[in-house]
């Protein structure tokens, strides 16, 4: 047997271990992460393009890159959803030392996430830390690098604080993280390429004291990234071509996977935020590539090709690359000290595959379906992809006249996917009859089958957000009128469904009839008489007619008949069970 990854053992969450054919054990994909930075849209969707399975990436505020191209609210809502659609994670940074009145402002500034299904924060402020574990139930906590987690103790007050996962330090040897998993059992997320900071992270002021901006609040300056002379009773020690003293090498891990995998990292985390879509994408590929070749073959077969150490050289180059704290405490190879190349040939082949293959290209999720076309009868499709299954129904299909639809005719027509995230995977096409339908109703049977698959696979994250304790009935009077004792402690504001239904709702159309409190409980019952199904009958408690709903075949003749207009026709069962009439349809016939 192999030796390979023993603390993966039966995986995250128990998951067994699988042989490989070859009398070594193979772990499942799942039971590690690959991490990817997003400074921007493109670098995130570039960053699953190229095999990452979860991104972290800065909102409009409280980020440790304020310079990065963050995303708005609306962005980053689109980002979730994007990253959900795609069976990817995304995780949020809000791990800048917050301001006292800032705090108040973290609520509304979470909410539209947490509701669209914001996998994690990753936090440092032990506030916010608090806030988010008191207000956003069930939102996972990421104990941020700055943190400082350097052992097993500061992992253990965490993970009972409610961390899911710590970061650790990037000085932390495999030994250290290993008595870290050994001793807490909690999630690990390790740094494994990019830069290093010279300081304990989160622990720097050198750019606060030298230039007045604190990396603590996102706005680093990067001191040690300048050149120095190291002074010692007047004389200047280092050499002219040697001052960037400071100034530490990118940190590369490929050759060292194997021992950080079986330390007990689970989340092999990229450094990168202000890097350009392209370096994210280059990174991501060849660590995803390793990845897959370790947790297939384990350690007999793993081996790194030099050519990809020299493929992540020409995408970004410090004057090579260190294996950080890993394996040594500390050392004087571990710094660039000279300046980095003002100008370098790239290498354009390079950059044109990656752009092509990860950058530009459209990420698709194949999905298998059926449709069966039935004369007389609706046109359905169903459709499954991301363990969601969805059935639409269309117009009703003809009996044709000259020519008749064939299977070759009808997938032809279906298979056209063009923009949206799906790809095929398997049509299978259902004939009965001499069918025909138009063109332009296949079409839109295909366009709704698709958008339901989509809403269905994103809206199995959606959540709501709690509220916050209503201090004053007039703090939220706008938006809370009908809140009873609004002052009690325990009283909360639950903000409105809207984010929730806009991301939910399918248009659906389930008809049914109601009668409302304007029934008068005629003698007559003329409602009753033309009934065809015995559906409709008086309550004597409170004197108005009843609808059996199962009975009911929503056929509308005892709204016709009438006479007081008590009988109306509902549409969505949403609204009907909405007290205060607040779900209506708009102009695309959703809630």
């Amino acid at each position: 047997t192999q030796e390979g990854a023993s603390f993966l053992r039966g995986g995250r969450d128990g998951e067994k271990e699988k042989k490989n054919g070859k009398g070594g054990t193979r772990m499942r994909r799942d039971a590690v992460e690959i991490l990817a930075p997003a400074g921007s849209w493109e670098s995130m969707a570039a960053a699953f393009n190229a095999g990452a399975d979860a991104v972290y990436i800065g909102g409009s505020r409280f980020g440790a890159r304020a310079f990065a191209d963050n995303l708005d609210e609306a962005r980053m809502v689109e980002a979730i959803r994007y990253a959900h659609l795609h069976g990817r994670k995304l995780y949020m940074t809000v791990n800048t030392l917050m301001k006292e009145e800032e705090l108040s402002e973290l609520y509304a500034y979470l909410k539209p996430y947490y509701e669209a299904g914001l996998d994690a924060v990753i936090v440092q402020d032990m506030g916010v830390f608090s806030f988010v574990k008191q207000y956003f139930p069930g939102l996972h906590i990421h104990a941020s690098t700055q943190m400082t987690v350097t052992g097993a103790e500061g992992a253990k007050i965490l993970a009972a604080l409610g961390a899911e996962r710590v970061v650790t330090a990037r000085e932390l040897s495999l030994e250290e993280i290993r008595r870290i998993h050994r001793e807490t059992g909690v999630e690990i997320e390790s740094f494994v390429h990019g830069a290093l900071c010279y300081c304990y992270s989160g622990q720097c002021l050198l750019s606060s004291v030298i230039g007045g901006r604190s990396g603590n609040r996102g706005r680093c300056a990067q001191p040690c990234r300048l050149p120095y002379e190291v002074k010692k009773d007047g004389r200047t020690l280092n050499r002219r071509d040697e001052r960037y003293v400071l100034s530490l090498k990118d940190l590369c891990t490929l050759k060292l996977l194997p021992d950080i995998l079986e330390a007990g990292v689970y989340s092999l985390k990229i450094e990168g935020r202000m890097k350009s879509p392209r370096y994210t994408a280059g990174v991501v590929s060849i660590y995803r590539k390793y990845v897959d070749k370790y947790l297939e073959s384990g350690r007999e077969g793993y081996r790194v090709d030099p050519a990809d150490e020299k493929q992540l050289l020409e995408l970004f180059d410090r004057g090579g690359f260190t294996a950080g704290y890993y394996r040594e405490h500390n050392g004087r190879d571990m710094v660039a000290l000279k300046e980095k190349p003002a100008f370098r040939e790239g290498n354009a082949a390079l950059f044109d595959y990656l752009d092509k293959t990860y950058v530009n290209a459209a990420l698709k999720e194949p999905m298998t379906g059926c449709v069966r076309l039935a004369v007389g009868c609706p046109a359905v499709l169903t459709l499954e992809s991301g363990g969601q299954r969805v059935e639409v129904t269309g117009e009703t299909v003809l009996e044709a006249l000259n020519r008749p639809m064939d299977e070759a005719a009808v997938a032809k027509q279906m298979k056209k996917t063009g923009n949206t995230p799906f790809t095929w995977e398997r049509l299978t096409v259902e004939l009965d009859g001499q069918v025909f339908l138009p063109v332009q109703a296949l079409n839109d049977l295909r366009r709704r089958g698709v958008e339901a698959l989509e809403r269905a696979i994103v809206g199995e994250r959606l959540r709501l957000a709690m509220g916050l304790p209503c201090r004053s009935a007039a703090e939220h009077a706008p938006l809370s009128d009908n809140i009873e004792a609004a002052d009690q402690p325990e009283t909360y504001y639950t903000p409105p469904l809207i984010n929730v239904i806009k991301f939910a709702c399918n248009g659906c159309t389930e008809k049914r009839l109601l009668v409302t409190e304007g029934c008068q409980g005629c003698l007559a019952h003329p409602c009753e008489e033309v009934c065809p199904k015995d559906a409709i009958k008086l309550d004597r408690y409170n004197g108005r007619s009843h609808i059996d709903q199962e009975k009911c075949i929503k056929c509308g003749r005892c709204a016709e008949v009438c006479a007081y207009n008590a009988i109306i026709t509902q549409q969505r069962p949403c609204a009907v069970a909405c007290g205060v009439d607040a779900i209506h349809s708009d102009a695309n016939g959703k809630a």
